[in-house]
């Protein structure tokens, strides 16, 4: 498992509160901490004098073992090692509070290796770096509360150590105007409770790779800003716990909850070599990043706002190719361990005001045949099943039909696929049925109905008909079959209940099998 290390990492590892803040007491409770997460802390002094606390060449690392799938050639374990040093970190007490004074620029590398003959060792390197940080904490109701502000936080990747490693690699981010808190405490369990707000105005990114030494040469440039971030973040993590080992920690009821939004932003990339060039340029008015990690469930989920982007290059046959999108989002639910009772699960993923540009259209599509309404691509189903087999069990990842999920319900909530003035929409509910048979190689056994309909279908069936696309012969089979599976509703519109059960797969009663 591949860890992070960030300066501001500090102020959530602590323990139990306390009411005054001690010097002594705050070194020992972040250097504790920090080793309760799994990372090893190293000095080479620690001076503790009567009102502050100074530490020198301390060095945070951490090191994390995971074995390659069971259904490799060869056995072999994936090591990751992260180092971070810092030249000094100062704790000075300041009334009922304590100051943590952390240094300018944190150098780190993480270096990863694998026990295979040509699994020699790779590794980056850069920089952490703060400007006008102030970290302070205090103690405030039986717990701890961390509050900083600082006018930039930096990150530099500077040094690549790989066979394949380009002649320059160089990505710097930074965020401005940053403020955030974080309240610990321990919970009734014995959990160590963190509670985090954070802000930044502004965040940018630049990434610069150029190789003019391999096969193939050529430069990459990117930068991307986006201002007004926003986010808040709980975790409840147990101790004496391996950290390292996310299974064991999620049984010992570690749960975490992040979310994160996102303003405006934009990102142009350019790339060069003496074969081709392209450029791109994309906006959004937002989006939110959310993450949910506990015993019960493993949530992902991402959101966009009023994007669009476009693309030239000397490869496109047109002159840009550019879309725009109202909305986008992307969510999944999985559970994290195997269990024998049914855990649920869900995935949505929603396109919707899909637009391309003429300059597109026009490849395929020059005398407007089609209608150009926005696309909409939705996809909306949650449900049920036993999984011998959880996304965090590590042990079991060659797979394998023993880890193939055990179907309970599935209910499809929303269906929708809307594009060229056709579209078709839809629901489901099933059942598993692990004694039945599948319908089809490849799908569980299950029974239940869908039911569907369509607007526009025989219109998009000539136009692909009269633009080449659709063989007359193969346009008269999708008639004759729409014909067949539904029932006419109105004018080029349909309707069907697709039933799958005891006689098989039927669409309005009639036999499909």
């Amino acid at each position: 498992m591949r860890r992070s290390v960030s300066m501001l990492a500090l102020c959530a590892l602590a323990g139990p509160a306390f009411a005054q803040m001690e010097a002594a007491d705050v070194w020992e409770d972040l250097r504790t901490g920090a080793e309760a997460w799994g990372y090893t802390v190293d000095a080479a002094a620690v001076d503790i004098g009567e009102d502050e606390v100074t530490v020198t060449e301390m060095t945070l690392s951490f090191v994390s073992e995971v074995p390659g799938p069971e259904d490799a050639e060869e056995d072999f374990t994936v090591t990751t090692e992260i180092v971070m040093t810092l030249p000094t970190l100062r704790i000075v007490e300041e009334g009922e509070a304590a100051l943590i004074e952390l240094p300018a620029a944190m150098p780190f590398r993480v270096t990863g290796t694998n026990d295979l003959p040509d699994g020699g060792p790779s590794s980056f390197g850069g920089t952490l770096g703060q400007e006008g940080l102030r970290l302070s904490v205090a103690a405030r109701d039986e717990a701890k509360v961390y509050s900083y502000d600082a006018a930039a936080i930096t990150l530099t990747v500077d040094e690549i150590e790989d066979d394949t490693a380009p002649d320059t690699f160089e990505v710097a981010a930074r965020m401005e105007d940053v403020t955030g808190d974080t309240r610990t405490s321990e919970d009734a369990q014995g959990r160590r409770v963190s509670e985090q707000t954070f802000g930044a105005a502004r965040m940018t990114i630049g990434v610069d790779i150029s190789d003019t030494s391999s096969e193939d040469p050529g430069t990459l440039a990117l930068a991307a800003a986006y201002s007004d971030l926003s986010g808040d973040a709980t975790a409840a993590l147990p101790q004496e716990v391996d950290m390292s080992d996310l299974a064991a920690a999620l049984g010992a009821g570690m749960d975490v909850v992040s979310n994160l939004s996102i303003g405006q932003g934009r990102t142009e990339m350019e790339f060069d070599s003496p074969e081709s060039s392209f450029s791109y340029a994309s906006n959004t008015e937002g989006g939110t990043f959310a993450v949910e990690l506990s015993p019960d469930v493993v949530r992902y989920e991402i959101t966009s706002e009023g994007s669009n982007a476009s693309v030239v290059g000397s490869d496109i046959p047109v002159p840009e190719i550019a879309y725009g999108l109202d909305s986008a989002r992307f969510a999944v639910v999985l559970p994290p361990l195997a269990a024998d009772e049914a855990q649920p699960f869900g995935f949505e993923m929603a396109m919707r005001g899909l637009e391309l540009n003429e300059s597109l259209w026009s490849l395929f599509d020059p005398q407007e045949v089609l209608a150009r309404d926005p696309a909409n691509v939705v996809i909306e189903l949650s449900g049920n099943a036993v999984f011998a087999q959880g996304l965090m069990d590590m042990s079991a990842a060659s797979g394998g039909p023993d880890a193939t999920p055990e179907l309970v319900d599935l209910d499809v909530e929303a269906f929708e696929i809307s594009l060229a003035g056709a579209a078709i929409l839809g629901t489901a509910m099933f059942a598993g049925t692990p004694d039945g048979a599948p319908i089809a190689p490849g799908l569980p056994p299950l029974e239940g109905r869908a039911e569907l309909s369509a607007t526009g279908i025989n219109a998009l069936v000539d136009g692909l008909t009269q633009l080449g696309f659709l063989p007359p012969q193969q346009g008269a089979m999708v008639r004759g079959m729409l014909g067949f599976i539904a029932r006419p509703t109105g004018d080029d519109s349909y309707a069907t209940e697709i039933e799958i059960g005891p006689n098989g797969l039927t669409a309005n009663g009639v036999p499909l099998q």
